[in-house]
């Protein structure tokens, strides 16, 4: 943990510093040697916070610039950076978001949550209309993430088996229609929270 290696950099820094004063003032040579230690110590402590704080940082922007996507960008996606976008906008949407391992994700690339609600999400890019198997996976999901949501999320839409069998075994599906409603409702949350933020000021 970065910030927990911080700290424990600043406390050596203290504990360095302190006894090499004392040192210092017993054997001169050595105490020099305890207190350059405790200064470099200090400054490590520095650089981990700067480091910690330029990291988030690149991950707000990194999130602000994958949200400013159009439907047509989304279309250009991999497979993968269509999950990042997801995971980014429901984020924003007010959900937790935690992706799953890129392999052997056990029918979800999302888990989401907010409240009681807690959803396996299936994330499918794709050119073509998504069928059955989809829906199958992120049903085993849902029991195997112990959700109570299920959620199969794609840039195309779905065929009639697949939204059959998605109804009557309550999986929401959200199509490339319901999906451009979710990013409009992020951009509006969004700036109804810059605007609160002005307003405060």
């Amino acid at each position: 943990n970065p910030a927990y290696a911080a700290v424990v950099f600043f406390m050596f820094a203290a504990i360095g510093i302190g006894v090499g004063c004392w040192l210092f003032k017993q054997i001169k040579g050595l105490g020099i040697f305890v207190i350059v230690g405790g200064i470099l110590a200090f400054f490590l402590g520095v650089a981990t916070i700067v480091s910690i704080h330029n990291s988030k940082k690149r991950e707000r922007e990194r999130q602000e610039n994958i949200l400013k996507s159009g439907m047509s960008d989304i279309d250009e996606m991999t497979g993968r950076e269509f999950e990042y976008f997801l995971h980014s906008l429901y984020i924003r949407m007010g959900y937790s978001s935690k992706m799953t391992r890129a392999s052997g994700d056990y029918g979800a690339d999302l888990v989401l949550t907010k409240e009681n609600e807690k959803i396996a999400v299936q994330v499918k890019h794709s050119i073509n209309k998504i069928g059955l198997s989809a829906v199958q996976e992120v049903i085993g999901a849902r029991g195997h993430y112990s959700t109570n949501g299920a959620w199969v999320v794609t840039n195309n839409y779905f065929t009639k088996p697949a939204r059959d069998l998605a109804a009557s075994n309550g999986v929401i599906l959200v199509d490339r229609d319901t999906l451009a409603r979710h990013i409009i409702s992020s951009k509006q949350l969004s700036n109804q929270a810059a605007t609160g933020k002005n307003q405060s000021k």
